[in-house]
């Protein structure tokens, strides 16, 4: 797929729509930005996008939408109907409600798909007579609706198929703009008045409704409680840590990089250092999301937000270290290079592995005649802070870094040693089994069992203490 480039305008004041429309077409008018794709945003977008992040709503609670009675309603019993809409109505909404619960029971927030996109304004442009025909329509869920006339009445409801189609007729400007069309809209509600059942049946409308689309495991975990819970606690607290847990939702402005996570990385790198499953968490990250012992594993446990901050400082850390070695040339060889940038989640996995050890919460003895070893290996049991609260010196970036850097060289001396059984260093990282019986054993062999090396190592892990 191609990168798609966007440029973001902030203007901090309200204006026209006239005013609004002479902007956007002076900023088309640049030819050096024609790739780019245009967003600009005024001061109520602004604080739309500030009230959306801060407190999200999960649906709208009452609306309408405009019908055409003329072209008849088809009627599923009293919990489903298909009408032609109002395409000025539906932008009505959009425009109301975009940033209030409008997608929220969506997989997924609107996506720019420029290919895509620019079809479907095509469309709006030249073609607004058959766009019932060129275009599939939208599918709202709601817990309750009503005929009223020429409208339905709607109440906790959010659009949960169609998000692109509503995002685009929304934001569509042009000399046609006002010009009215219709579109297909199929409405449902379930049954039951439960909160929970009325959630799970917006989440199977969802779910069906997008299985011919390109949606991934992740996006149809992406509405459970779980992960809606794990996302409020970590910004409810400073430091504030924004978990992505839908593709295209918001990110608040004006927090670091590594306050910003992806619920599929956070998952790795719990994978990686708290259940040393480092091969799982490389190669097999779509697993964490189809197999539900997977996935339990890693969002349906204890979280703890002291642990995660730590899981993203080490993430950061460890990008920076990378990143420096590089631009300096410093790596002495290809091996150890190609272990850096392939390594982040063997090297996080064996810095659990040193805290563990440190904290006794594993123990080496005979570890390879032990049958449960494995099983004590991939214990859930750093609960808390990784990082010492007490460590007051100021090589604290200086002991990690060389913490890194002995993990990285051993890790490329041990791959040197077996470069006729691996085809490359990526496929050296691939499998928790490869981790468990060669990697661990040579560290226990050269490291732990090492009394002078693990003098160093010991040294570096105070910031562990």
């Amino acid at each position: 797929m191609d990168n798609i480039i966007e440029f973001v305008l902030f203007i901090s004041v309200d204006t026209d729509e006239k005013r609004k429309k002479e902007i956007k077409e002076s900023i088309e008018q640049v030819n050096s930005l024609n790739d780019y794709i245009i967003t600009i945003n005024y001061l109520d977008d602004i604080l739309d996008q500030i009230q959306s992040v801060n407190d999200p709503k999960r649906f709208v609670e009452e609306g309408k939408i405009e019908i055409n009675k003329q072209d008849g309603i088809l009627k599923y019993g009293e919990n489903g109907i298909l009408v032609n809409i109002s395409a000025n109505s539906l932008k009505d909404l959009y425009d109301r409600y975009r940033d209030k619960g409008l997608f929220e029971q969506n997989f997924r927030y609107y996506i720019r798909n420029k290919k895509i996109d620019t079809n479907i304004r095509e469309s709006l442009k030249k073609k607004r007579k058959n766009f019932w025909f060129l275009n599939n329509g939208i599918i709202i869920s709601c817990k309750d609706f009503r005929e009223d006339g020429d409208n339905i009445k709607l109440w906790d409801f959010s659009v949960v198929n169609g998000c692109q189609t509503t995002t685009l007729i929304g934001e569509y400007k042009g000399k046609n703009e006002n010009d009215d069309f219709l579109l297909p809209c199929k409405i449902v509600k379930s049954e039951s008045k439960n909160e929970t059942a009325i959630s799970r049946f917006m989440s199977e409308i969802a779910e069906a409704s997008n299985s011919q689309k390109p949606i991934s495991d992740r996006d149809l975990k992406a509405n459970r409680p779980e992960q809606r819970n794990l996302q409020k606690m970590l910004k409810d607290e400073e430091p504030f840590i924004y978990l992505e847990i839908k593709r295209g939702e918001k990110v608040k402005r004006g927090i670091e990089n590594w306050q910003k996570i992806k619920n599929d990385e956070l998952g790795q790198f719990i994978l990686s250092l708290n259940l040393q499953q480092p091969g799982t968490a490389r190669s097999g990250k779509r697993k964490i999301f189809s197999s539900d012992r997977t996935y339990r594993s890693v969002f349906l446990r204890n979280h703890n937000k002291n642990n995660i901050l730590d899981l993203l400082k080490i993430r950061d850390y460890y990008n920076s270290y990378v990143d420096r070695q590089l631009k300096a040339d410093k790596f002495v060889d290809l091996e150890q290079e190609s272990v850096a940038r392939n390594g982040k989640f063997i090297v996080s996995a064996l810095i659990g592995l040193f805290i563990k050890n440190k904290r006794n919460l594993i123990s080496f003895n005979g570890y390879s005649k032990n049958e449960n070893w494995a099983i004590e290996l991939q214990e859930d049991n750093l609960e808390d802070h990784l990082f010492s609260q007490n460590y007051i010196k100021d090589d604290f970036e200086l002991k990690l870094n060389g913490l890194f850097q002995l993990i990285i060289m051993e890790l490329s001396n041990l791959y040197k040693m077996r470069e006729k059984e691996e085809k490359n260093v990526s496929n050296f990282f691939k499998t928790d089994n490869k981790y468990q019986n060669i990697i661990i054993k040579h560290f226990i062999d050269s490291i732990f069992n090492n009394e002078y090396r693990m003098k160093e190592v010991n040294d570096y892990l105070e910031i562990f203490e």
